[in-house]
Protein backbone atom coordinates (compact mmCIF):
# COMPACT_ATOMS: atom_id res chain seq x y z
CA UNK A 1 0.00 0.00 0.00
CA UNK A 2 2.76 2.49 0.96
CA UNK A 3 4.87 1.57 -2.07
CA UNK A 4 1.85 2.17 -4.30
CA UNK A 5 1.23 5.57 -2.66
CA UNK A 6 4.89 6.58 -3.08
CA UNK A 7 4.79 5.54 -6.73
CA UNK A 8 2.05 8.08 -7.49
CA UNK A 9 3.22 10.85 -5.18
CA UNK A 10 2.92 14.25 -6.85
CA UNK A 11 4.97 17.45 -6.67
CA UNK A 12 3.13 18.92 -3.68
CA UNK A 13 3.51 15.72 -1.68
CA UNK A 14 7.24 15.55 -2.47
CA UNK A 15 7.66 19.20 -1.53
CA UNK A 16 5.83 18.74 1.77
CA UNK A 17 7.96 15.69 2.47
CA UNK A 18 11.12 17.72 1.80
CA UNK A 19 9.95 20.50 4.10
CA UNK A 20 9.12 18.07 6.89
CA UNK A 21 12.57 16.42 6.76
CA UNK A 22 14.44 19.38 8.28
CA UNK A 23 11.73 21.76 9.46
CA UNK A 24 12.81 24.82 11.47
CA UNK A 25 11.14 24.45 14.88
CA UNK A 26 10.93 27.99 16.22
CA UNK A 27 7.82 29.51 17.73
CA UNK A 28 7.19 33.22 17.66
CA UNK A 29 4.72 35.58 19.28
CA UNK A 30 3.79 37.34 16.05
CA UNK A 31 1.13 35.94 13.74
CA UNK A 32 3.38 36.16 10.70
CA UNK A 33 6.33 34.24 12.21
CA UNK A 34 5.10 30.71 11.27
CA UNK A 35 4.45 31.97 7.73
CA UNK A 36 7.98 33.36 7.49
CA UNK A 37 9.54 30.13 8.83
CA UNK A 38 7.46 28.09 6.36
CA UNK A 39 8.68 30.38 3.58
CA UNK A 40 12.31 29.74 4.60
CA UNK A 41 11.70 25.99 4.70
CA UNK A 42 10.04 26.03 1.28
CA UNK A 43 12.77 28.11 -0.32
CA UNK A 44 15.49 25.83 1.05
CA UNK A 45 13.72 22.76 -0.40
CA UNK A 46 13.30 24.54 -3.75
CA UNK A 47 16.97 25.57 -3.75
CA UNK A 48 17.98 21.99 -2.99
CA UNK A 49 15.87 20.64 -5.85
CA UNK A 50 17.22 23.23 -8.31
CA UNK A 51 20.81 22.61 -7.20
CA UNK A 52 20.48 18.85 -7.73
CA UNK A 53 18.91 19.35 -11.16
CA UNK A 54 21.52 21.88 -12.30
CA UNK A 55 24.68 20.15 -11.00
CA UNK A 56 26.19 16.76 -11.61
CA UNK A 57 27.28 16.37 -7.99
CA UNK A 58 24.31 15.68 -5.75
CA UNK A 59 23.99 17.33 -2.35
CA UNK A 60 21.77 16.15 0.48
CA UNK A 61 19.19 18.51 1.88
CA UNK A 62 21.02 18.67 5.21
CA UNK A 63 24.31 19.53 3.49
CA UNK A 64 22.64 22.37 1.61
CA UNK A 65 20.97 23.76 4.75
CA UNK A 66 24.30 23.59 6.60
CA UNK A 67 26.05 25.33 3.71
CA UNK A 68 23.44 28.11 3.68
CA UNK A 69 23.71 28.58 7.46
CA UNK A 70 27.52 28.80 7.34
CA UNK A 71 27.43 31.30 4.47
CA UNK A 72 24.91 33.49 6.32
CA UNK A 73 26.98 33.47 9.51
CA UNK A 74 30.28 34.13 7.76
CA UNK A 75 31.64 37.60 8.49
CA UNK A 76 32.89 39.88 5.81
CA UNK A 77 36.17 40.87 7.46
CA UNK A 78 37.92 40.52 4.13
CA UNK A 79 35.80 43.32 2.62
CA UNK A 80 37.95 46.49 2.65
CA UNK A 81 35.03 48.69 1.52
CA UNK A 82 32.99 47.96 4.63
CA UNK A 83 32.37 51.09 6.64
CA UNK A 84 32.44 51.01 10.42
CA UNK A 85 30.14 53.43 12.20
CA UNK A 86 31.95 55.42 14.86
CA UNK A 87 30.73 58.36 16.86
CA UNK A 88 32.27 61.62 15.72
CA UNK A 89 34.47 63.29 18.32
CA UNK A 90 34.01 60.74 21.09
CA UNK A 91 37.24 58.94 20.26
CA UNK A 92 39.42 62.05 20.46
CA UNK A 93 41.01 62.07 23.94
CA UNK A 94 41.90 65.78 23.85
CA UNK A 95 38.26 66.75 23.42
CA UNK A 96 36.97 64.22 25.90
CA UNK A 97 39.47 64.85 28.69
CA UNK A 98 39.46 68.67 28.48
CA UNK A 99 37.22 69.96 31.25
CA UNK A 100 36.19 73.01 29.24
CA UNK A 101 33.03 73.66 27.27
CA UNK A 102 31.04 70.53 28.01
CA UNK A 103 27.35 71.37 27.59
CA UNK A 104 24.55 68.87 28.01
CA UNK A 105 21.57 68.79 25.73
CA UNK A 106 18.52 66.60 25.39
CA UNK A 107 18.71 64.65 22.19
CA UNK A 108 16.00 65.48 19.65
CA UNK A 109 15.57 61.77 19.04
CA UNK A 110 13.39 60.88 22.03
CA UNK A 111 13.91 57.16 21.44
CA UNK A 112 17.26 57.60 23.16
CA UNK A 113 20.68 56.17 22.61
CA UNK A 114 22.94 53.94 24.66
CA UNK A 115 25.15 55.43 27.35
CA UNK A 116 28.87 54.86 26.64
CA UNK A 117 29.47 53.53 30.16
CA UNK A 118 26.28 51.86 31.37
CA UNK A 119 25.08 50.65 27.95
CA UNK A 120 21.52 51.56 28.93
CA UNK A 121 19.27 54.12 27.25
CA UNK A 122 19.74 57.83 27.84
CA UNK A 123 18.26 60.92 26.24
CA UNK A 124 21.22 63.17 27.09
CA UNK A 125 24.02 64.09 24.70
CA UNK A 126 27.13 66.06 25.56
CA UNK A 127 27.49 68.58 22.73
CA UNK A 128 31.27 69.08 22.70
CA UNK A 129 32.29 65.43 22.57
CA UNK A 130 29.06 64.24 20.89
CA UNK A 131 28.70 61.39 23.38
CA UNK A 132 25.54 59.96 24.91
CA UNK A 133 25.97 59.67 28.69
CA UNK A 134 23.83 59.68 31.81
CA UNK A 135 24.33 62.64 34.11
CA UNK A 136 26.08 60.45 36.68
CA UNK A 137 28.40 58.91 34.07
CA UNK A 138 29.81 62.24 32.84
CA UNK A 139 32.63 62.59 35.36
CA UNK A 140 33.74 58.96 35.17
CA UNK A 141 33.81 58.99 31.37
CA UNK A 142 35.72 62.26 31.09
CA UNK A 143 38.42 61.23 33.58
CA UNK A 144 38.89 57.77 32.13
CA UNK A 145 41.90 57.40 29.83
Amino acid sequence: MIAQYNKYMGGVDLHDNGVSNYRINVRGKKWWWPLFINLLDSTSVNAWKIYNIANETQMTQLELKSYIAVRLMKTEDDNPNRKINQAVGSSIPEVRLANIGHVISMDADKAGHRCKLRKSHTIYIWVKCKTHLHLKCFEAYHKKI
